[in-house]
């Protein structure tokens, strides 16, 4: 309980595929000016005092300020950056793609991992290990 630790295959595949409602659960959108991923939580309601658009297919509908955010965050949202990739010594499409590791490994040189970008999502997803992609981190709560 209480520990950090990234996500499995199983768990990115749960979360974009697998859940009751999984479509209208995640959406692209913009915090503070930085565009990425928005995954909402089972039994989302959303508050009073902000909007959500599920899959808008743009960065530019679901947008959020700092103190908006936090309100979202409080419901349980969680936001993926569109930090890029890093493809050898190149940082490659920051702000509009993004790929988050699982903890679960294909084989010697592929990872599952989680990418996206405006046209799809892919929670499949074979990386080779030398990429460089993002790491998102959660903290067991049960």
């Amino acid at each position: 309980k209480g520990l950090w630790r990234t996500l499995t295959f199983s768990e990115w595949e749960y979360l974009y595929y697998k859940r009751a409602q999984a479509e209208s659960l995640r959406g692209h959108g913009s915090v503070n000016n930085v565009n990425g991923l928005i995954l909402l939580p089972d039994g989302w309601e959303t508050p009073s005092s902000v909007t959500f658009t599920p899959n808008p297919k743009n960065y530019t509908t679901n947008v959020y300020s700092l103190a908006e955010w936090a309100i979202m965050g409080a419901y349980g949202a969680v936001f993926l950056p569109a930090a890029g990739a890093r493809f050898g010594t190149d940082l490659e499409e920051v702000g509009t793609y993004g790929i988050y590791w699982s903890s679960s490994y294909y084989d010697e040189d592929h990872v599952y991992s989680l990418s996206f970008n405006l046209h799809s999502v892919h929670a499949t997803n074979l990386s080779a290990r030398y990429y460089g992609a993002s790491v998102r981190l959660v903290q067991d709560v049960k």
